[in-house]
């Protein structure tokens, strides 16, 4: 999962970087950055398709797919340690 930079209310300056998935160290500097490339003003030009799209949805299965994660997780764990 990429980290997502969000303004949930155009007319104030809040903002927020989240969903860093495990990459944090290197794309919370990146996204740190570019968050205050937006907040200075000099990021009016910015294009980042990736950081401010939306996040994937799946319908009715989204709520579910951590289910599916853990058990993958369980299973190659089990892989590691015995198989």
């Amino acid at each position: 999962m990429m980290p997502r930079i969000y303004r949930p209310d155009p007319s104030q300056e809040i903002y927020y970087a989240m969903g860093y998935g495990g990459n944090g160290v290197m794309y919370s500097a990146q996204a740190g950055r570019r968050v205050a490339q937006l907040m200075t003003g000099g990021g009016q030009g910015l294009d980042l398709p990736i950081f401010t799209s939306e996040l994937p949805s799946y319908g009715m299965l989204t709520p579910f797919r951590r289910i599916g994660q853990r058990a993958m997780y369980r299973w190659y764990a089990l892989k590691d340690e015995v198989l």
